[in-house]
């Protein structure tokens, strides 16, 4: 394998990157039945690594008449791109496989017809036709943290069964969460130390708006829907972040010390010095505002791009900006983020607000590919920050630098940010805090540490690689590791976290004197207390009585004080529900409660159920313990379906029910069933699943 790759590699005049010539030999990234999940930065060349896996299986003749499949995501832009890279490796050289992409269903129909080896289609295009794919020898999913997982995906891998399945991802964390993967990761730095990536700086620049934690989806997420809709708001915005911007550039610009407003000179020529920009918004409204803000200036007006998902469905206005000179700014929602490939795009301007690592990662590696016709230019991701937390932001972009490293892009699985560890310079005398780039407003006191940006170094992977981790600057002499959740709590103002001993817990149980354990519930902190003793199973421990291990006589002893006839009523006490997790785990449900089961279902005794307990509806059966799943059960398999006994309810057809319903109303054709109670909702669903002539001939 090894030669014939190297003759391939020759053939085409590329170089022998050692860990894509690992992942191309290696038989461990090939054993049938696997799913290989290769997790590399922007710029580790992932398509052509994939064209070169093909090119070598297509190589051996036995394999001419296999039928493999790309899924290159959900974008145009994205199958482009493998289009233009098949395009090219085909016209140096004829691949030993034959490629059509295609855009509809007529189209995969004619490439098996044709008996095409690779065929390219998007998702959308195929989600009502997979079935129309063979058996398949290789799967290979782009951009998979997105696709994966999705019930589309997992239809086509059930039905096409293929014997290797290669998933593409610059974000691999989903896949480490989940662990039933073989892994190939090659992080950002892997790359840098190869020459491979360009040094792209990072700008925290402050903005006037003015966000609470709470606003965020979760500790650690997107910005929630509508907070940025304000067209006054986005305009302050975005005049705050232009100036910030001025202010970080290494060569300022002759004149110009600030902006006042979107219509003089002075906004064209900042664009003008940046060059080719990427705005990305965290809303449509927001992006048409600054669309509609930047287009008052007359130096601009015709330079400004706008696509989201309503005006730009085929992504035209991208090609546009990848390829025509006149276009300074392009202003994008969720287009581009991922996968999009412009070696020309010199800045990013980040207002989205996320606080995910993911995708911070994806748009950082927007510019890490290196320029061709300006290879010494700095390019730089200007992060916007909201108005007191610029050192927050700091923060979280150097968690993203350690998804750089190895160490934590191998093990960061989207679970575990908070426990990141960041660097902090801990705030001593040799620190002249007087003299450091520290203008931006804060809403805190003396803090114990000095962030990075304010030491005044260039924020990027030269220093993050010799700074940080080798200490050879003397200012680093004295490094703190923090959490990234910590450094949170302290920026938005939350409550820090208590990391619990049981020397803690016992100073804590002997000051407070809880009477029992759910009296912590109502102490400060306590029931983080309380979560931890679970964990740790050390609620024995502390509250004996309370707690005390359940066994079969004092079980019963329960349910007899307390007169219980069904296990759900053990709810109604103290300790019941754990006492109903120990009988359900100790599978005693049936000799406690043998009533629950002893019922033999049938019409009558349904309803008389019914008539008794008077539910409220289909749902509601549950309430009434073991007995009222059990009749939701029979319900759903023999009893003809919800609707039959709850009036306002669905019925959720299927043959065993169609076939219980026609046998007992015996219409003689099809269109009869529109004359009973609810046959015209079988006729319909008859009708969907093209079942009719199964009942009627």
């Amino acid at each position: 394998m090894e030669k014939i790759l190297e003759q391939i590699l020759k053939e085409r005049n590329l170089k022998q990157i050692p860990y894509q010539i690992d992942y191309l030999t290696n038989p461990i990234y090939s054993k049938i039945g696997d799913k290989v999940v290769l997790g590399a930065g922007t710029s580790a060349g992932k398509t052509k690594m994939t064209i070169l896996r093909l090119e070598l299986f297509y190589s051996d003749k036995k394999n001419s008449d296999k039928v493999s499949l790309i899924v290159p995501a959900s974008k145009t832009i994205l199958r482009d791109n493998f289009e233009n890279e098949l395009d090219s490796f085909n016209v140096q050289k004829k691949l030993s496989f034959s490629y059509v992409i295609v855009k509809n269903e007529k189209e995969i129909k004619q490439a098996l017809k044709d008996k095409i080896n690779v065929i390219v289609c998007l998702p959308q295009t195929f989600l009502r036709n997979y079935k129309l794919l063979p058996k398949l020898e290789i799967f290979i999913l782009d951009e998979a943290h997105q696709w994966y997982f999705k019930k589309t995906i997992q239809n086509v891998l059930k039905h096409t069964k293929p014997n290797h399945v290669l998933l593409l991802t610059g974000t691999p964390s989903r896949f480490i969460y989940d662990g039933n993967f073989t892994f190939k990761l090659v992080p950002v730095m892997e790359l840098y130390n190869l020459g491979l990536v360009s040094n792209v700086k990072i700008e925290i620049v402050s903005s006037s708006y003015d966000f609470k934690s709470t606003d965020w989806f979760g500790a650690f997420g997107h910005l929630k829907n509508n907070k940025t809709n304000s067209q006054k708001d986005a305009e302050d915005a975005l005049l705050t972040v232009c100036n910030e911007m001025l202010k970080k550039l290494n060569n300022p610009i002759k004149g110009l010390h600030s902006i006042n407003n979107f219509t003089g000179n002075n906004i064209s020529k900042l664009f003008t010095v940046l060059n080719k920009t990427i705005i990305y918004t965290h809303s449509r409204k927001q992006a048409t505002n600054f669309y509609n803000t930047l287009n008052k200036n007359k130096n601009l007006n015709g330079k400004i791009l706008l696509s989201h998902s309503e005006n730009d469905k085929n992504s035209e206005e991208f090609f546009k900006f990848q390829n025509e000179d006149k276009y300074l700014i392009l202003i994008a929602v969720d287009r581009g983020r991922l996968g999009f490939n412009m070696p020309e795009l010199f800045n990013i301007v980040d207002f989205t607000m996320t606080q995910s690592l993911d995708m911070l990662l994806q748009m950082y590696g927007r510019l890490l590919r290196k320029s061709e016709e300006s290879p010494n230019r700095t390019k730089i991701y200007f992060k916007v920050a909201t108005k007191n937390t610029a050192d927050y932001f700091v923060d979280l972009m150097t968690a993203m630098l350690c998804l750089t490293h190895i160490d934590w892009y191998s093990k960061y699985n989207g679970k575990n940010m908070s426990g990141i560890k960041i660097p902090k310079v801990l705030n001593n005398r040799r620190i002249n805090t007087k003299n450091l780039n520290n203008n931006r407003p804060t809403n805190r006191g003396t803090r114990p540490y000095i962030s990075i940006e304010e030491l005044g170094l260039p924020f990027d992977l030269n220093f993050f690689k010799q700074n940080v981790f080798h200490s050879s600057n003397s200012i680093f002499d004295t490094i703190a590791w923090t959490t990234l959740e910590d450094v949170r709590k302290e920026f938005f103002n939350l409550k820090k976290q208590i990391y619990w001993t049981e020397k803690l817990a016992q100073e804590f149980i002997d000051k407070h004197k809880p009477k029992n354990f759910s009296d912590l519930r109502k102490i400060e902190n306590g029931s983080g207390l309380g979560f931890w003793l679970h964990q740790n199973n050390l609620s024995e421990k502390y509250f004996e009585l309370q707690t005390k291990p359940w066994d079969i006589d004092s079980t019963k002893s329960f349910i007899n004080k307390y007169k219980c006839n069904k296990l759900t009523d053990l709810r109604k006490y103290p300790r019941g529900s754990g006492l109903i997790n120990w009988i359900i785990k100790n599978n005693l449900t049936k000799e406690l409660f043998p009533k629950e089961y002893d019922i033999e279902w049938n019409d009558n005794s349904a309803k008389e159920f019914i008539k008794k307990n008077k539910p409220k509806n289909f749902t509601d059966l549950k309430n009434f313990g073991l007995i009222g799943t059990s009749l939701q059960r029979w319900i759903y398999s023999e009893g003809g379906g919800r609707k039959r006994y709850f009036q306002d309810e669905k019925i959720f057809w299927n043959l065993k029910i169609a076939t219980k319903f026609i046998n007992e109303h015996k219409p003689r054709i099809a269109s009869d069933l529109k004359k009973f109670k609810n046959g015209s909702g079988l006729l319909t669903w008859l009708g969907k699943n093209k079942k009719t002539k199964i009942f009627f001939k």
